[in-house]
C-alpha cells in the first residue's frame, strides 16, 4: 500500500517534474525592486604594520619562508590563530607586509579576500587562480628545549603536507617534512584564458567551460569537469540593486537537460560578489540547482555573474549557507554545433564511466542485489533522461530492482523511515556516483553506496579514456568522507 501524499508534496513533486523538461519551464518575470539576496562585504581588517620587538618575528618569517621552498605554490593564505610567543594580531600585521614585498602582493592572500569570493580561488586579469595553498603555523618549546615551528600546508581545509623545523643558533633545520597520506602531490592544472567562440547577439546562449571543485578528503587538489548550459532570455537593465550589479536576467538556464527559471531570489543566502571585480559590468542572476538530494531541506542556488556584453559567464555552483567555499564555473558563448557535439559526447562518455565505476565497485556483493535507489540527479555532466535510459540498462546486472531515488522514497513497499527522520532502504541501497574531475580523457569519480544498518561502502576511481573505452584505477576502497 503506498503512502498518501499530501497536496504540499504533490506540488513539489510537480515543480520538480517541471524543471526537468527542458523547454516547458517558463522565464519569471524579474522586478528590479524586489530582488531578494544580500552581498557579502570583505571583513579584511587593515593592515596595521609593527616593528618587531623579539627575534620570534624573524623567526617565523624564516619558517614561513622554508615552507614556501618546500612547497611551491601560484599563491599563500595563512592561518595565524595557533601561533606561538606571538598573537595573531602581531604576526599577521608584521608578516603579511613583510611577504607581500618579499614575493609580490597577488601571491599572498588573506583568507578573508577568498571568502569574500566565495571560492577557493584569487580572480586575475586573465581568468582565476586556483594554486592557492594555506600555511597553518604554530611555534612551542619543545621536551628537549628547542623552538620548533610545526607548519601544516592546506588546500581548502585540506591538509597536503606537513613541517617542522627546530631554532639552531640563527638557523632553522626541518625535521618533519611528510606529505598527507591521501595527497598524490599533484597541483591544480595551468589553464588558459577562455576564448568567447562566438560573439553575435542571439535569444539562446550557449555557454561552456569549466566547474571547478573544491576537492574531497581523499583528493584534495583537483582539475576542473567540462562544463556545459545554455539560457535563453534577456537581460533586464537597471540599477540600484544590491552589489551594484548592472541589471538581472529573465530567463530559463538549462544544465544536464534540467531547466531552471533565472531570478533575483537567492533563496536568502548573502552573495560573495568577488570572482567579479567590477559588478556594474554584470547582470546577476540565480537558479535552483537540480544536484540536491530530495530529502536534502537546504535551500541551493546557482549563482550567475553574466558580462554585458553576454560574452560569458562565472558563478557559484550550489551555493549554500552551510559553505564558505563554493564550487565556482567560468564559461564563455560558444556555437549551438559545439554544444550540442560536446554535450551528446559527455553523454555518452560520463554515462560509460559512471556505469564502469558501479559495476567494478559492486563486484560480486550479492546482498545488494535488491532495490537499488539511484540518486540521478546528482550525476553532473550528463542530461538526465539520457542517463536514466542508459545508465539503468547499463547497470541492470546489478540489481533486479533499480529505482529513481525519489520515486522510491515514496513506496513503503521498499522504503521506511528512520528514527533520524530520513527514508531509508531496508533491503537494498542508495548510490551515487560524484565527479570531481573531467576532461573528456581523464576523470576523478567516486562511488558511494549507503544504507541504514552501516556506514556504507564506496570507492575513488581516477579513468582514463582511449580507443572507446575507460580504464579505472582504484584510488581508495571504503568510505566516501
Amino acid at each position: 500500500m503506498k503512502r498518501l501524499i499530501s497536496p504540499v508534496i504533490i506540488f513539489m513533486l510537480l515543480i520538480s517534474i517541471l524543471a526537468g523538461c527542458g523547454s516547458k519551464v517558463s522565464a519569471v518575470k524579474i522586478d528590479l525592486d524586489k530582488s531578494n539576496y544580500t552581498v557579502f562585504e570583505d571583513k579584511t581588517p587593515n593592515i596595521t604594520p609593527i616593528t618587531p620587538e623579539s627575534d620570534m618575528f624573524e623567526s617565523y618569517r624564516k619558517a614561513v619562508d622554508k615552507a614556501i621552498e618546500a612547497v611551491p605554490a601560484r599563491c599563500y593564505t595563512f592561518d595565524f590563530s595557533s601561533a606561538g610567543f606571538l598573537t595573531e594580531d602581531e604576526l599577521r600585521n608584521y608578516l603579511i607586509p613583510v611577504l607581500r614585498e618579499q614575493y609580490g602582493e597577488d601571491r599572498i592572500v588573506e583568507k578573508s579576500e577568498l571568502e569574500a569570493v566565495g571560492a577557493w580561488t584569487k580572480p586575475t586579469e586573465n581568468g582565476f587562480e586556483t594554486d592557492i595553498k594555506e600555511i597553518w603555523i604554530s611555534s612551542y618549546e619543545n621536551v628537549d628545549g628547542d623552538i620548533e615551528f610545526v607548519i601544516d600546508i592546506l588546500r581548502n581545509n585540506f591538509t597536503l603536507r606537513s613541517l617542522s623545523y627546530i631554532e639552531d643558533g640563527s638557523e632553522l633545520v626541518e625535521k618533519v617534512n611528510t606529505v598527507a597520506p591521501n595527497y598524490d602531490g599533484k597541483e591544480p592544472a595551468d589553464l588558459n584564458p577562455l576564448i568567447p567562440e562566438v560573439t553575435d547577439k542571439a535569444e539562446t546562449l550557449y555557454f561552456g567551460g569549466r566547474l571547478h571543485k573544491t576537492g574531497i578528503f581523499e583528493v584534495p587538489v583537483l582539475d576542473h569537469i567540462d562544463f556545459l548550459f545554455k539560457i535563453e532570455g534577456k537581460p533586464v537593465e537597471g540599477s540600484g540593486l544590491p552589489g551594484g550589479f548592472a541589471g538581472g536576467f529573465e530567463g530559463v538556464v538549462t544544465i544536464d537537460g534540467q531547466s531552471f527559471p533565472l531570478t533575483l531570489d537567492s533563496g536568502g543566502l548573502v552573495i560573495p560578489v568577488g570572482l567579479v571585480s567590477d559588478p556594474s559590468m554584470y547582470y546577476i542572476a540565480f537558479s535552483n540547482v537540480g544536484i540536491s538530494n530530495p530529502q536534502d531541506k537546504n535551500i541551493y542556488r546557482n549563482v550567475f555573474f553574466i558580462k554585458k556584453d553576454l560574452s560569458g559567464i562565472v558563478g557559484l555552483y550550489s551555493l549554500n549557507k552551510h559553505v564558505t567555499y563554493c564550487d565556482f564555473f567560468e564559461v564563455t558563448r560558444i556555437s549551438s554545433d559545439t554544444f550540442t557535439n560536446r554535450a551528446n559526447a559527455n553523454n555518452e562518455k560520463l554515462t560509460a564511466l559512471y556505469s564502469d565505476v558501479i559495476k567494478t565497485t559492486y563486484g560480486n556483493r550479492k546482498e545488494y542485489n535488491n532495490t537499488l535507489a539511484v540518486l540521478y540527479n546528482m550525476f553532473i555532466g550528463v542530461e538526465q533522461n539520457y542517463l536514466v535510459k542508459n545508465l539503468t540498462s547499463g547497470i541492470s546486472t546489478v540489481s533486479k530492482d533499480i529505482r529513481d531515488y525519489a520515486d522510491a522514497i515514496k513506496d513503503d513497499t521498499v522504503s521506511r523511515l528512520g528514527e533520524n527522520g530520513y527514508y531509508f532502504f531496508p533491503d537494498g541501497r542508495s548510490m551515487v556516483v560524484r565527479l570531481y574531475t573531467y576532461d573528456g580523457a581523464y576523470a576523478v569519480a567516486a562511488i558511494d553506496f549507503s544504507s541504514k544498518q552501516d556506514d556504507g561502502y564506496g570507492a575513488l576511481y581516477e579513468a582514463t579514456y582511449a580507443n572507446g573505452k575507460w580504464t579505472l584505477n582504484t584510488l581508495l576502497n571504503s568510505r566516501i568522507r
